[in-house]
């Protein structure tokens, strides 16, 4: 909505097609274990405001306080889950200057010595990147724990495979890899290759290019970068 409201201001019109939504697992009990034993961790990383909107919640329902988390650092993707967390006063040790996985990963191994424990809580199906990097520093205990699902969503009142085939849109704006996936699987059978799509990260745009869209990628993984890269996009086909 907030992307939404910005490129309305510029004079877009704007359709907004819900592709994934989050749901909260209902066994958390790799949570809960964790929740045990907060205090052996060194590093709680947030690769998502859902990611740290769970992670709360769960910790309110077993009465855990917050003041457990007083001695761990936290790292997080990005600026929207950096102010998510700076709202319950938690203020954030480290954020990459790029905002994806594999850079987050990059950035923590080169500040952890090689025996620190990192905390994820995170989607049951994250990006790989992130691992992958952190598993390249020896020493390393990673627990990576599912505490939500991301679903496809195909909403009923709006025809999306209609949109895409009379080709009555000028740009699709992706906030992230599944959208990217949740919009295909919405307009599945579609010829999704004259899709022009403004991308707001890398691991975004190499879901895009998968596809054969016509990918551009936005400098910075944040809402207004990626408005300014539609802006551009438009000028640029005037």
């Amino acid at each position: 909505s907030v992307l939404s409201e910005k490129l309305r201001a510029f004079g877009a019109e704007v359709v907004e097609l819900p592709a994934i939504r989050t749901i909260p697992l209902k066994n958390q009990t790799m949570l809960y274990q964790a929740f045990e034993k907060l205090e052996m961790f060194d590093w709680l990383v947030f690769t998502s405001p859902i990611g740290v909107k769970v992670f709360f919640t769960e910790m309110n329902k077993k009465h855990i306080d917050i003041r457990r988390l007083g001695n761990i650092k936290v790292a997080v993707i990005g600026q929207g889950t950096k102010k998510i967390l700076e709202e319950k006063g938690i203020f954030v040790d480290l954020v990459p200057e790029i905002y994806d996985g594999e850079s987050l990963g990059k950035a923590m191994c080169n500040v952890c010595e090689g025996h620190e424990k990192i905390l994820i809580p995170r989607a049951r199906i994250g990006g790989k990147e992130l691992i992958r990097e952190l598993e390249k520093k020896p020493g390393i205990q990673i627990y990576d724990v599912p505490t939500y699902d991301t679903m496809y969503e195909r909403p009923e009142v709006i025809d999306q495979k209609k949109i895409v085939e009379t080709k009555d849109i000028d740009c699709a704006v992706f906030t992230s890899s599944s959208t990217v996936r949740g919009f295909v699987e919405a307009v599945k059978g579609s010829d999704v290759k004259n899709i022009k799509a403004a991308c707001i990260g890398k691991q975004t745009k190499e879901q895009a290019d998968h596809y054969g869209m016509q990918t551009w990628i936005a400098k910075k993984a944040t809402i207004d970068s990626l408005v300014e890269l539609v802006m551009k996009l438009r000028n640029e086909n005037r």
